[in-house]
């Protein structure tokens, strides 16, 4: 019962971001944030998720990661999106990549922003269901984007996790995007049938940030 609750909260919580998603009303706390630390963080919550999965999680960055400026738990949820959905979708024993790159002004060389991508070896999408991905309601299960079963999973629970519709994977994306372009970036997506997904995104420097090594 606890849990049903949990889902229908989360479900009109879903549904509330969306609203705001669309009204333009997001209201970001924007802080320097160090995310080595951030990963270290979103490892963590993901704890129990990675264990149960059979999937490893890894982190690729260089030895410099300059402060960015976000708000720390939108772009917390973004990610726990974007993973969540990789862990679902990678085959069992693979492994999802969470890379960090930092992106730099083509005339001086001046760090400007760290691009954010979150790459599975899952069954990939074509051109056209990745035209439809980040429409409210759209689902990966409703595209035949087909979800791998975890192992020992009762086959009743295998057909629910593969259902036709998901309120919290259908917006999950829908809001995702939004709260990127709320910090004046842009989500990207590089997929093609048998390839995976890679969702990528970019956030802005912080001002003055000092050098830091992770």
């Amino acid at each position: 019962a606890d849990e049903q609750v949990d889902r229908l909260v989360g479900m009109i919580n879903h549904f509330l971001d969306a609203s705001r998603v669309e009204a333009g009303a997001l209201r970001l706390e924007l802080e320097p944030i160090l995310l080595p630390e951030m990963l270290e963080d979103l490892e963590e919550r993901l704890e129990a998720l990675i264990t149960s999965s059979g999937r490893q999680l890894e982190f690729k960055m260089p030895a410099y990661v300059p402060a960015v400026k976000a708000d720390y738990e939108l772009i917390m949820s973004v990610l726990t999106n974007l993973l969540s959905n990789a862990f679902r979708y990678a085959p069992e024993g693979e492994t999802i990549l969470l890379e960090l790159n930092v992106v730099y002004a083509p005339e001086d060389q001046s760090p400007v922003g760290v691009e954010l991508r979150v790459t599975d070896s899952g069954p990939g999408m074509s051109m056209e269901q990745q035209a439809a991905l980040f429409t409210r309601f759209s689902t990966f299960a409703a595209m035949n984007r087909p979800a791998v079963d975890r192992p020992g999973q009762p086959a009743v629970e295998q057909r629910r996790g593969s259902g036709r519709w998901s309120p919290a994977t259908g917006l999950g994306l829908y809001i995702s995007r939004g709260i990127i372009e709320a910090h004046g970036s842009k989500l990207t997506l590089t997929s093609s049938p048998g390839e995976g997904a890679s969702f990528a995104f970019i956030l802005a420097v912080a001002g003055n940030s000092n050098r830091k090594e992770s």
